[in-house]
């Protein structure tokens, strides 16, 4: 490659040798920290999965106990409007 030329990568940025830096990636696309095997991934994968139902369920349970007090809001509402209409009556 002449000498004016240069590689440019995605980011804009070229290196001295006329190479496009790679950003830490593999040649063939894949970046990896270092330390980090199959066995690894698949712990955290795991450990996301069970971070995910946990959340999942106090989800349910978040949303089992707002409607159960909605209906008694409402139970309690309903109740207060048929007083007001017996008091309102007389009775």
């Amino acid at each position: 490659m002449p000498e004016h030329i240069t590689n440019h990568n995605g980011n804009g940025h070229t290196n001295g040798n006329g190479q496009a830096k790679t950003n830490g990636q593999a040649r063939n696309g894949t970046a990896r920290k270092p330390g980090q095997d199959i066995d690894g991934l698949i712990r955290q994968a795991e450990a996301l999965r069970t971070s995910l139902r946990d959340t999942f369920l106090k989800n349910n349970e978040l949303l089992k106990s707002l409607k159960r007090h909605r209906r008694q809001s409402r139970a309690v509402q309903n109740t207060l409007a048929s007083l007001r209409q017996l008091k309102s009556i007389g009775i």
